[in-house]
């Protein structure tokens, strides 16, 4: 761990047995911050950088609070070493946690009156340096302090969403994974990587940096928290409705990033029975009640995990919903919302009964969608009908709606007035047409309206509709 010295800025560096007291630093990164090299040589140029300037007004505070060290996460690592990189960030709730005293610096606040508007709170980062410390002061953009972690906790609260025990490190219920991730639902990290990395000490896991892998870094989190847990709280995100991409039309039982939690900082476990799950070649193998999904069908289901919210209490349960693509493999679909019901579950008569299953992920295991989509999994759903022939006929097209993904049909047979209806009040899918209306040029009573889309268990349907009024618009 190195430490910079208070009084001469210079590096040290200690291992376990022989670190000294320290205070550490928290602040959102701006221009101008000062690296590890840089600290290390020639300073003429560095120390007209706005980050040199907080590295000495940081340094000054400790020397007036008796620290011979400080650390910052600026300058503190060395960032072209990936080994000492990885190791940091591993150790990095740790050494908050270790600290005797947090700094948390918010060059954007005055005091606690706008305290709620501090870039601080929506970093990725800085959610473990709030959570870690014992002790933490809050100083302004003129480096005087205002409070403590414990004189805001009620503000920081509110502003978080963090219980004020978790804050304050007092005894309480234990938060379940949806929970924590949604604290992290709202923040952001510059490297995509980091919605990742930067939760490794909430969760007490360990994993190996890959700069470069994307999001698949918040799906290994996902991997390493289940090696340790049985909480199936991790599977009850939901997508937001803004999310207009074909591969959320299904997917795996993992969530992509921690904003798929926004909404989850009321669901608790259940008590009960603990069924471990884990990972195998066929998917996430879990065990949950599974039953028919309403209406009624051979393909779509839902399972019902050991999990509810504080509203609804433990005579409930939160399910997901499936597609079987065989006898005991799934996919998720629906992912704009989770059904909550209370117990027993269902009028099958194995409701409640507990099945094994393989949640898979669509993108390497379900055939269907990837097929009639070919290459356009992460881009827009888009139509190209051709209607030359309507024109040898006379008729031409005089109107189209787009099509929002969020707004699906639950099967085929659903009425087809209720979802034109629907279409008019949404918010449209750009790109994407959903139905044609045509009218003959030589006689404007005759129309017939031409639409398509998909269900939700990624199935194409066409509809045409001959019987409308001669103003009906779509």
């Amino acid at each position: 761990m190195w430490l910079l010295d208070c009084k001469t800025l210079e590096l040290k560096l200690y291992y376990d047995n022989n670190i000294p007291l320290y205070a550490i630093l928290s602040h959102a990164w701006g221009e101008n911050e000062v690296s590890f090299q840089q600290i290390s040589g020639p300073r003429e140029q560095t120390q007209s950088y706005a980050g040199f300037i907080k590295i000495q007004k940081c340094c000054a505070q400790a020397a007036t609070d008796g620290f011979d060290h400080v650390w910052i996460d600026t300058c503190c690592i060395d960032k072209t070493n990936s080994t000492e990189l990885s190791e940091a960030i591993n150790s990095m709730f740790n050494w908050y946690r270790d600290a005797t005293e947090c700094y948390i610096y918010l060059a954007d606040v005055t005091g606690v009156h706008d305290l709620d508007k501090s870039r601080w709170f929506t970093r990725g980062w800085t959610l473990q340096e709030l959570i870690a410390p014992d002790s933490a002061i809050f100083f302004n953009k003129e480096w005087s302090d205002f409070g403590t972690k414990s004189s805001l906790a009620e503000n920081i609260a509110s502003i978080t969403n963090i219980p004020v025990q978790v804050l304050l490190h007092q005894r309480g219920p234990q938060c379940s994974v949806a929970q924590v991730m949604s604290w992290a639902a709202k923040t952001q990290t510059t490297r995509v990587e980091d919605l990742g990395y930067c939760l490794l000490g909430l969760f007490g896991v360990n994993m190996p940096m890959i700069y470069g892998e994307g999001r698949k870094a918040f799906l290994r989190l996902q991997h390493e928290i289940i090696k340790g847990s049985t909480d199936q709280s991790l599977f009850a995100w939901t997508k937001s409705q803004d999310v207009l991409i074909l591969r959320c039309f299904s997917s795996s039982a993992f969530a992509e990033s921690p904003a798929d939690f926004f909404g989850c900082g009321t669901i608790v476990r259940t008590t009960g029975q603990e069924c471990e799950f884990f990972l195998s070649n066929k998917g996430l193998r879990i065990q949950l009640v599974v039953t028919h999904s309403v209406p009624h069908s051979e393909e779509s289901f839902t399972g019902y995990l050991n999990c509810t919210t504080l509203a609804d209490g433990p005579g409930h349960r939160l399910g997901i919903s499936l597609r079987s693509i065989s006898h005991d493999q799934y996919v998720r679909v629906g992912l704009w919302s989770i059904e909550r019901s209370p117990l027993p579950l269902g009028d099958d008569s194995d409701a409640g009964k507990m099945t094994t299953i393989y949640i898979a992920d669509p993108e390497t295991s379900f055939v269907g969608i990837s097929n009639w989509m070919g290459n356009l999994r992460a881009r827009s759903v888009t139509f190209t009908p051709s209607y030359n022939q309507c024109r040898d006929y006379g008729f031409l097209r005089v109107d189209m709606a787009e099509f929002p993904v969020s707004i699906q049909r639950q099967n085929e047979e659903q009425n087809r007035y209720c979802e034109m209806h629907l279409w008019q009040h949404t918010h449209p899918f750009a790109g994407g047409v959903s139905a044609l209306k045509f009218q003959h040029g030589g006689n404007p009573n005759l129309q017939f309206i031409v639409a398509f889309g998909t269900t939700n268990d990624c199935r194409v349907w066409p509809d045409i509709e001959l019987q409308i009024g001669g103003n009906e618009g779509l």
